[in-house]
């Protein structure tokens, strides 16, 4: 049993890392215009710098959050 929540603490923490990293390149693509996401999106400038903030926050706060995760496992 101590095997299987290690075990999720570590795969979790992965997920949650690679999901905040998907989600700030996600950001940076729109805010840097690549592959013309802000005419796809049909969006006005203020509106796409509020996108990036929020990506940029909440990817950030889920990277830290899922590294404590992996640090968790690792320190058990």
């Amino acid at each position: 049993m101590l095997i299987k929540k290690i075990t999720i603490k570590l795969v979790f923490g992965s997920i949650q890392v690679l999901l905040s990293l998907v989600a700030i390149l996600l950001a940076i693509l729109l805010r840097f215009n690549a592959f013309d996401m802000q005419v796809a999106l049909n969006t006005s400038v203020a509106a796409i710098n509020f996108y990036v903030m929020f990506l940029l926050v909440f990817g950030f706060v889920f990277i830290v959050a899922g590294l404590f995760l992996v640090y968790d496992w690792w320190e058990s």
